[in-house]
């Protein structure tokens, strides 16, 4: 299991002092040793107000670093260099006051995002207190595969102790290459059956996890209908405190259009993990996997 062993917080107005902030102290607590502020060099509170906050957070007894930003956020994490799969957390607080209330993420986030290989937890909008989360949901796709957002959702679920549970959205109107076929038709298979198929669908999606670190699974969740009407229905119940969702290709206009309607649609912080160049190739053993 990887542990997030270092916290990089982007700080670009004085709300993220709030929520964002308290998440990362409740994060950093679970064993990330470094912790790394960088706030906006025209952002309205000084040095004095920040270190105030991170001491009430309780980020002040932590290995904590606060630097006045001279570069843009992409340009900032270049220069850190790269980190080890899975031990870094890049937390981005809400979009800027200037940013059309249609456009989810500003430029600058959108530039990140699409540069960086950690995972990036935003807060699309401004939360008023910050709540512990005590439920992470993860969809998966139906494609019989790796699935890098589940094994770092299930890395950060072990991690904080907060069960999990995977979400598989079965759209009639589109046709998928592959789909869970096993799992998606649980009324055609006798009891005993279903469990091994769920498994055997989970194993290949995080094929290095081990049984003990899949105990954090709490449901495997099966709908039928639009992921973007579903998923903010499962996440209106108030127990869930995180989505993480794995995504692929570009965020620049025009591109990720059905993910960005979701962001925009959500009310609890998004975890983006993005797909890495190995895992193009899917792990298609199983034809009862494939779409008719």
């Amino acid at each position: 299991m990887s542990r997030v062993r270092s916290v990089v917080l982007f700080i670009r107005r004085s709300c993220d002092l709030g929520t964002p902030l308290r998440t990362v102290a409740w994060i950093a607590r679970t064993g990330a040793s470094d912790v790394l502020v960088i706030i906006h060099p025209e952002m309205a509170a000084g040095e004095l107000e920040v270190r105030r906050r991170l001491k009430h957070a309780g980020l002040s007894q932590l290995k904590t670093r606060v630097v006045f930003g001279r570069h843009s956020m992409k340009e900032s994490l270049i220069r850190l260099g790269e980190a080890r799969e899975g031990e870094r957390l890049v937390v981005v607080g809400s979009k800027e006051r200037d940013v059309p209330a249609r456009e989810i993420l500003d430029p600058e986030t959108i530039e990140l995002i699409e540069c960086c290989s950690d995972p990036v937890l935003l807060f699309p909008f401004r939360l008023s207190e910050f709540v512990p989360w005590s439920l992470i949901v993860t969809p998966m796709s139906g494609e019989f595969r790796r699935n890098r957002a589940l094994a770092r959702a299930m890395d950060l679920a072990n991690q904080l102790q907060v069960p999990m549970d995977i979400v598989h959205v079965i759209d009639p109107m589109q046709k998928h290459q592959y789909s869970a076929k096993a799992v998606g038709r649980t009324g055609d298979q006798p009891h005993h059956e279903i469990q091994p198929m769920i498994s055997e669908f989970i194993s290949a999606a995080c094929p290095f996890c081990s049984e003990s670190e899949k105990k954090v699974i709490r449901n495997f969740r099966l709908i039928h209908g639009s992921a973007i009407l579903e998923l903010p229905k499962i996440l209106s119940d108030t127990s869930v405190g995180l989505i993480a969702i794995e995504w692929k290709g570009l965020f620049m206009r025009g591109h990720a259009e059905t993910l960005k309607e979701l962001i925009r649609k959500l009310r609890v912080p998004v975890l983006l993990i993005r797909e890495t160049a190995n895992q193009e190739t899917s792990l298609r053993a199983g034809h009862r996997f494939r779409a008719n």
